[in-house]
Formats: C-alpha cells, structure tokens, sequence
C-alpha cells in the first residue's frame, strides 16, 4: 500500500527489481468518491518486480510463491549481533561480472528507532531462479558503525564497484566514497576496500578520507548521465529544514561534486513540522528523452496516523527534470 526508499534494479531485458524499506500492508477503496488506504500491517524491506513491455508507468507486481503473494523480502541478517535486527534495503546492482544480485541494506533494530546500527551486504546467488528457490548471503561491513553508513548508492564502473556513504555525526554529515572489486565485494572482503582520501589518492584506510559533498542526504542513485557527460545524484533531506532537491554532478565519480537546487517544496509541504521529503533515487529507464532526469522520493508525515490516510505520503512521488541544452 505505501513505502519509502524504492529503488529500481535492471534485471535482464525490460525486466527490473523494486526495493523497498518500511513499508504499509493494506488495501485501497473508495469512501465517497475519495480513494482511501485501509492498513492492515506493516513490514520491512519489502519488494516487487516491473516489465516495461507491460507498463510504461512504474506500476509493480509483488511476486508469490505457490500463488501465495510475498510481501516481505525475503532477507534476513544471518549473523546479526542482534536477534531483532532488520532491514531496509538501501540500493543494489547486478554485478557485471558475477551475475548476482548486490544489495545494500541499511540495519535496523526496534531500539534503534530510525537510526542505522551499520549497513550490510546482500548477496543473492541464484537471482534468475524461482523466487522461492533464491540463496543468498549477507555480512556486516565492517567498516560501518552507528555513525558511519555506507548505504546511500552502489554503481559499477570501470571494473570497479564504487559505494557512496555518509558520515552521521558533526553539523555538515557529509558524504564519501569508497571502492572495491566487485569478487571481494561478494565474498566479504572488507580489508579489500579502498577510501577516496584528501590529496586525492586512494587509501586501504579511513584516516584521511576526502569530504565529497556536506550533507545530510538519506538516499541517492549515482549514475552517469550522457546527455550531460557527467556523472550525477539526486539529493534531499528536507528533516533538516532545508526545502530544496539538488543535482549533485561531478565530471568523475572522485569529483569535484557540485549541486545545484532543482525544486523547492511549496507549503505544506515545505514545513518539515508537517512533512519530510527523503530517499532521491532515479530512474532513467522511465526517460523518454536522453535530457530527461526521472526520478523519485518519499513523502513522510509528521503527523500520527496520516501517512495512512494522507494519500499523497509514504509512497513513492515521481518528477521528471528536463536538462537544458
């Protein structure tokens, strides 16, 4: 019925992979000419599936197993440090080399409220077998922490598969970078990761990583753009009282990152006392022009029960931006 993050994934031909984070269970209706949503549950990391020779809209499908439907993803961290610990599932790739499904997730616990207690790595091996036949793996990176997350996107490039994350603490919360091969990725060698440091090298540690971009931002897609030649992010958090979506650009993935606002939230939604605007993640494969940026976001109520019934929130909200020659 509703959830937020909502990242789509290429699979293979027209077909694409939706994740999700939290996400509302429930049913729509109409009460006096007035669609409404009526909730029946909730869960986490949730998923569904997208042929394009089908929809031209982002229209999903949730995927079952012996006609039953599968509401929840069907991951679970397998050495959690925490028997409570959940996901949401942050961003993900097909490795180009491997084949398999890439995620990462952002971990969770009840007690953690909405704060990251580290982010994982997801690994599905067989990801083109029947749903209810998928093996998978997972594993702590272990260079997050409560205040370190290494979630915001992952993108492959030139042999490498390159993570944005985001440092949680100090006033500019900003975002970094780090890099590894895509065959120690998925076998979980973190003593393989290299950070983009200052002085512009790359490093086997974190002592004097590089600042891209100051912060804070919940979510992205780093992507390159041909029309533009440039490599690019969409980003917001309006929770910090800033009501702004930015384009963040760089001519190479290491920088030098600027941003530029491309739309500013009008009341109410401008009052992050009322509302939030979260998770930028884009979408090229809904372009229709090669200077066209389509991505979305996630519309978050302050107000108790109003994401439920408010039917402009908690799900995902679709903008197309129009590069100027």
């Amino acid at each position: 019925m509703g959830g937020d993050i909502a990242t789509s994934i290429h699979l293979y031909g027209q077909e694409y992979l939706w994740l999700f984070g939290d996400t509302q269970l429930g049913y729509l209706h109409y009460v006096n000419g007035q669609l409404e949503r009526t909730f029946t549950g909730f869960t986490h990391g949730s998923f569904g599936f997208v042929n394009l020779a089908e929809s031209l809209e982002p229209f999903l499908w949730w995927p079952t197993i012996d006609g039953a439907p599968v509401l929840a993803g069907p991951f679970t961290p397998q050495n959690p440090t925490d028997p409570t610990e959940y996901y949401w599932l942050a961003d993900g790739l097909i490795g180009p080399q491997s084949g398999q499904l890439i995620i990462i997730a952002t971990t969770v616990t009840p007690a953690s409220g909405l704060s990251s207690i580290g982010t994982d790595v997801i690994v599905v091996d067989n990801i083109f077998a029947p749903l209810g036949n998928w093996t998978y793996r997972t594993g702590r990176n272990a260079w997050t922490s409560p205040n370190l997350s290494w979630n915001v996107a992952i993108a492959a490039y030139d042999g490498w598969l390159y993570i944005i994350g985001i440092y949680w603490t100090g006033p500019k919360q900003p975002t970094l970078l780090c890099r590894v091969k895509e065959g120690d990725l998925i076998s979980f060698n973190w003593e393989a990761f290299q950070f983009w440091s200052n002085g512009g090298v790359w490093a086997e540690n974190m002592n004097d990583i590089a600042y891209l971009l100051p912060g804070p931002h919940t979510g992205a897609t780093l992507q390159f753009n041909p029309y533009m030649n440039l490599w690019f992010m969409v980003l917001l958090d309006s929770s910090t009282g800033d009501p702004n979506i930015y384009m963040a650009t760089a001519p190479q993935i290491t920088g030098p990152w600027s941003t530029t606002p491309i739309y500013t939230f009008e009341p109410p939604y401008s009052n992050v006392s009322l509302f939030w605007a979260y998770q930028a993640k884009s979408h090229p494969e809904y372009a229709t022009q090669p200077n066209q940026i389509y991505f979305s976001y996630t519309l978050g109520s302050q107000t108790p029960n109003e994401e439920v019934t408010d039917m402009s929130t908690y799900h995902p909200q679709f903008m197309v931006v129009t590069i100027s020659p």
